[in-house]
């Protein structure tokens, strides 16, 4: 099975944080579709890493402010996937430049 061929890139079309990057393959490839293999094996789907995302995002916000810049330490793997989602979601990283 060959790929598809990708369309020319386009600068405009980076302009979006990782988050809505996500939701935007979740609407192409469909959310049931996994995407990631946590190191016990289980398998992640774009709807659970998308419920993860906002899940932790929303009790991350409670404690911090709209474009703060917050530091996370974590160990490799599915969870500081997750959060990094998580932060973008909310809005928790530095603003565009």
């Amino acid at each position: 099975m060959t790929a598809p061929a990708l369309p020319p890139f386009e600068i405009a079309r980076t302009r979006r944080t990782l988050f809505r990057a996500l939701v935007e393959a979740r609407s192409r490839f469909g959310g049931k579709r996994p995407i990631m293999v946590d190191g016990d094996g289980r398998t992640l789907t774009y709807d659970d890493l998308v419920r993860g995302a906002l899940a932790l995002g929303h009790a991350l916000k409670r404690d911090t402010h709209r474009h703060e810049t917050i530091g996370v330490l974590l160990p490799t793997g599915v969870g500081s996937v997750i959060t990094v989602y998580a932060l973008t979601a909310y809005g928790r990283t530095s603003p565009r430049r």
